[in-house]
């Protein structure tokens, strides 16, 4: 029985500082304003002794307003009393059951952004040592905007509400017959103009497109500025290739000449080498005759000693003169060979000058080759930058006949007030049902907010504006203290408000009242009233937008 007994206490002790016993558990996990219609936040301590409590003192539920800072929403104690601390208009209940079960629950009924965040459960009690014991669960709720897509469905669908929940009044209603059939009159004209609050969405479609577009055009832009660059520096080469070939066309005229000018020198050179052979050919043959006549004379030599003499003078002068012809042969030798290494070079210069003029054709085909690529793709742009052109237009127009609907639609639902500071204040005519949320979500349809009043001028110009309309006996604006009681802060942007002119005994709703209204009543100063409210004949309710003048 003993090791029984511990080994059922460890195991008890283990499943005890796991907390497998206790749950925090939040339904939905993710809210959206206006559409989640409940939070629910429950803890729940099951088979209280197995997890290792003798009894339950207290469950306590609290919600992190920072990163480490908690404060108590609600607590259930022993003897089940249940101490509402800060649940605003939501609902606590709870058991504590040392025999079974325990819990502790809050749900909130259409919940806003403000009651995102952690929760942490806390049970305190006695364990089986008879020692104080703390165990504490978490959970996170988060939030999300609402799109304008889902805003504009769930405004027609509070509309249409509206619209059936103030046909069923006026139909209970027989002795404002009258009545019934002019407000049906504005609930189809409201039903028609929120038909046209889906153009909304086709607005910010056509924005992003025509972003997207002028990406687009920028882009192609820059790609003609660079195909223009380089069409620029291409021109630039070809001009430079021109100059290049008209210098060389002018080398190879000027080396044509040359060439020209010394085949006529050795064609001279050649008949005065075809001379000089013939000369020496006939003095070969007078040296012939001159010899046999040698021989034949011989014998006469005594008499012919003068005759030979003179020969002999003539061989040498004919001697001087073939000498000199060798000379003349050799320096035209000479001539012949250098010419023949100048148009070896001038055929070298050539034959390059040819691979050069070949290699430019080729770049010149190629640039010419990307000229016209260029051009066709600057023609595509062209075109492509004229149909962006022509459905930009197309987008404008559209753009602007949602704007004049929505012009015709404010000016047929609210009362307009005249300028102040750059914008106006406009108060809703007739609302068959109230909420604060579809309030902020309707003035930012129209490009607004629930009116934010921060400094004095500013809400003696509203109070004189309201006193207008007398029909009225409460008008809300930008105000809440829904998160934490005597802390008021503006809707939009959660922001703490810095000027309020209370009615004597406001604010006095305590967690029932928790948004900030002007009170006919109050000779229009300001008092907290609830967040939700119907239609009512004889107390009629509108709201504020403040929507910055374009």
């Amino acid at each position: 029985m003993t090791w029984k007994f511990i080994m059922m206490y460890s195991v008890m002790l283990l499943m005890f500082k796991t907390g497998n016993f206790q749950r925090l558990v939040v339904e939905p996990m993710n809210i959206q304003p206006g559409v989640t219609e409940s939070l629910s936040v429950n803890c729940s301590l099951a088979l209280t002794k197995m997890s290792g409590f003798l009894s339950l003192a207290n469950l306590t539920l609290y919600k992190a307003i920072e990163d480490s800072q908690y404060i108590q929403i609600c607590s259930l104690a022993s003897g089940n009393v249940i101490e509402d601390t800060n649940a605003g208009d939501g609902t606590c209940k709870g058991n504590i059951n040392n025999k079974g079960g325990s819990y502790l629950n809050v749900q909130w009924l259409f919940p806003n952004l403000h009651m995102s965040g952690q929760y942490k459960c806390q049970a305190v009690g006695l364990s089986l040592s008879w020692k104080e014991v703390t165990l504490t669960s978490t959970a996170t709720v988060s939030g999300s905007e609402l799109s304008l897509a889902t805003l504009s469905e769930q405004l027609r669908f509070v509309q249409i509400e509206n619209a059936v929940f103030q046909m069923n009044i006026v139909k209970e209603n027989l002795a404002t017959k009258e009545l019934f059939w002019k407000n049906l009159e504005q609930n189809i004209s409201l039903l028609a103009a929120n038909q046209n609050k889906d153009t909304e969405l086709l607005q910010l479609n056509l924005s992003q497109h025509m972003t997207s577009m002028t990406q687009q055009m920028t882009s192609m832009t820059q790609q003609m500025t660079s195909m223009t660059q380089q069409m620029t520096s291409m021109t630039q080469q070809m001009t430079s290739m021109t100059q290049q070939m008209s210098s060389m066309t002018q080398q190879m005229s000027s080396m044509t000449q040359q060439m020209s000018s010394m085949t006529q020198q050795m064609s001279s050179m050649t008949q005065q080498m075809t001379s000089m052979t013939q000369q020496m050919s006939s003095m070969t043959q007078q040296m012939t005759s001159m010899t046999q006549q040698m021989t034949s004379m011989t014998q006469q030599m005594t008499s012919m000693t003068q005759q030979m003499t003179s020969m002999t003078q003539q061989m040498s002068s004919m001697t001087q003169q073939m000498s000199s012809m060798t000379q003349q042969m050799s320096s035209m030798t000479q001539q012949m060979s250098s010419m023949t290494q100048q148009m070896t070079s001038m055929t070298q210069q050539m034959s390059s000058m040819t691979q050069q003029m070949t290699s430019m054709t080729q770049q010149m085909t190629s640039m010419t080759q990307q000229m016209t690529s260029m051009t066709q793709q600057m023609t595509s742009m062209t075109q492509q930058m004229t149909s962006m052109t022509q459905q930009m237009t197309s987008m404008t127009q559209q753009i602007q006949i949602v704007q004049e609907n929505l012009a015709n639609s404010l000016e047929m639902l609210f009362y307009k007030s005249p300028v102040f500071e750059g914008r106006r204040y406009y108060l809703a005519k007739q609302l068959a049902s109230f909420s604060s949320t579809s309030a902020q979500a309707t003035c930012h349809l129209y490009g607004g907010y629930l009116a934010e009043i921060d400094k004095e001028n500013e809400f003696h110009f509203v109070r004189a504006f309201l006193n207008n309309y007398k029909q009225f006996i409460c008008v809300s604006i930008s105000g809440s203290d829904e998160d934490i009681e005597g802390h008021w802060v503006n809707l939009r942007n959660n922001t703490f408000l810095t000027y309020l002119q209370w009615n004597a005994n406001e604010p006095d709703g305590g967690r029932d009242q928790n948004c900030l209204s002007i009170c006919r009543d109050y000779n229009w100063l300001m008092g907290s009233t609830f967040c939700f409210f119907v239609y009512d004949f004889k107390n009629q309710k509108s709201y504020l937008c403040e929507i910055p003048e374009l």
